[in-house]
């Protein structure tokens, strides 16, 4: 399990100026970050020639813009993957991994 907290992240955020009505795209440390997460992983082997692996990792972020406090989001979100390895012959092995990430 972990944890960040960051009190100056890096965001991209519009201003809209009224008088002008020109919208415009800035960057800037304006962000507050704080994420909690917890990975897990786990592998498994059949002998000397199969081997498999699954990892897993759950988030939850909550984030805001300092400058423009109505510009907020939270969440969840993560990732579940996993690999194979197959040791078929001395010279030929068959492998493989994929993962898919979410968002809740």
């Amino acid at each position: 399990m972990t944890g960040t907290f960051s009190n100056d992240k890096i965001l991209s955020y519009r201003l809209f100026d009224v008088n002008t009505g020109i919208t415009a795209n800035t960057i800037g440390n304006a962000g507050v970050e704080k994420m909690l997460s917890l990975g897990m992983s786990g592998q498994y082997s059949a002998g000397d020639r199969f081997r498999a692996s699954l990892t897993a990792e759950l988030r939850y972020v909550d984030i805001k813009n300092a400058l423009q406090p109505n510009q907020y989001n939270f969440g969840f979100a993560g990732y579940l993957g996993g690999s194979f390895s197959w040791i078929v012959t001395k010279r030929f092995t068959i492998s493989g991994s994929g993962g898919e990430s979410f968002r809740m």
